[in-house]
């Protein structure tokens, strides 16, 4: 099952609409496009207990089976900048210590502490 927000039925013309408030922006300051973006959040649910079972009828007790994961809720922020260049998606793991698991190169993995320490090296141009 897949859950998703429905996009607005103005989803075109607020997209054009906010393509040119970042290019008047720009024109304004002199700022690159590749300086100006939009960033959502999107909650996610790694483990979510299925809304129906499969057990007989007045069953005294009903066993969910899940993996206990329950409470790990990662956030992921999408982002696009106004040249309509998207931006990898940005996970954030509410967890102190970093998984052991190997992670894609190009992906930044911090922990909680080095977080707010962490500059990119580079603005995308």
């Amino acid at each position: 099952m897949l859950l998703r927000q429905k996009l607005p039925s103005d989803c075109g013309a607020k997209l054009e609409e906010f393509q040119r408030y970042g290019l008047n922006l720009c024109s304004l300051s002199q700022m690159p496009l590749g300086h100006i973006g939009n960033t959502d959040q999107a909650l996610i649910f790694l483990c979510m207990p299925m809304s129906r079972t499969i057990i007989e009828t007045g069953a005294p007790q009903v066993r969910l089976r899940t993996l206990d994961n329950e409470k790990t809720r990662p956030t992921v922020m999408l982002a696009c900048l106004v040249d309509e260049l998207k931006l990898p998606p940005y996970i954030i793991l509410r967890r102190k210590t970093i998984p052991k698991e190997l992670f894609p190169r190009d992906m930044i993995v911090l922990g909680q502490e080095e977080t707010m320490d962490h500059l990119p090296e580079k603005s995308p141009d």
